[in-house]
């Protein structure tokens, strides 16, 4: 059995590879709506369904949750936009409504869930709560759910791919260590998400062609996974 030295020792590639889904968990109680990026979602049994979802005691959404004792899980797909993986990954509905500038749907017992950008939805009545710490441990009872749209599901390694960010820092796979990117010097990394520009990479979608240096980008554009200004950008 590995030591914690020794375990200091490993890559933390290894733990990338661990095969995660990417979800969005939602919730209400009475007018207010919350919900955030997960990779922490497994069916624990068969017959009923359950569910368990871990969340963060510092994420908004779990007291609400604790509160309502229902949830809902988007499963997300490969073409989730970067739109709703940042507001609902790397901002706090304790600042903004996460649900303003987006469409979603909502089910019979008024919680919303997402179609565009996912493949089903689950609705789920909180069974059992398990205290890990840091983090709660909702056992959720499948109640119903739904196909949304047809694709191919996101994983955490496509995420990570797809995406150049870092798991949000109230995730249970989140460690500062393990997200740390080995930088050359040209590349810049965002502090707050973990997002790398790579100038010979641009940002097309933001209209930043290829092999743009980073001081040469407008002081106007923003992460394109959580929003912050280059201001919030350090180089590696």
């Amino acid at each position: 059995m590995l030591n914690s030295n020794q375990f200091s020792m490993l890559s933390p590639e290894i733990l990338f590879d661990i095969s995660y889904g990417i979800y969005i968990v939602t919730s209400r109680d009475g007018d207010t709506q919350c919900g955030f990026v997960s990779n922490t979602v497994m069916q624990v049994t068969s017959s009923p369904i359950q569910i368990v979802t871990m969340v963060s005691k510092n994420n908004y959404s779990c007291s609400i949750i604790e509160k309502s004792e229902k949830f809902n899980i988007s499963v997300l797909s490969k073409d989730v936009s970067k739109e709703l993986v940042s507001t609902f990954g790397y901002k706090s509905g304790k600042d903004i409504d996460k649900f303003e500038s987006l469409s979603y749907e909502t089910d019979s017992r008024g919680l919303p869930y997402f179609k565009q950008g996912t493949v089903a939805m689950l609705s789920c009545n909180v069974v059992r709560v398990i205290d890990f710490g840091t983090h709660l441990m909702f056992v959720g009872e499948v109640v119903n759910g739904e196909k949304t749209v047809e694709g191919k599901v996101i994983t955490y390694k496509d995420f990570r791919e797809i995406f150049k960010a870092a798991s949000p820092k109230n995730a249970p796979t989140f460690q500062q260590k393990l997200n740390q990117v080995k930088m050359e010097k040209d590349l810049y990394v965002c502090n707050l998400c973990g997002y790398v520009y790579d100038p010979e990479v641009g940002d097309p979608d933001s209209g930043i062609a290829p092999g743009t240096p980073f001081e040469d980008i407008p002081n106007t554009w923003v992460c394109p996974i959580c929003g912050v200004d280059k201001s919030n950008f350090s180089k590696k």
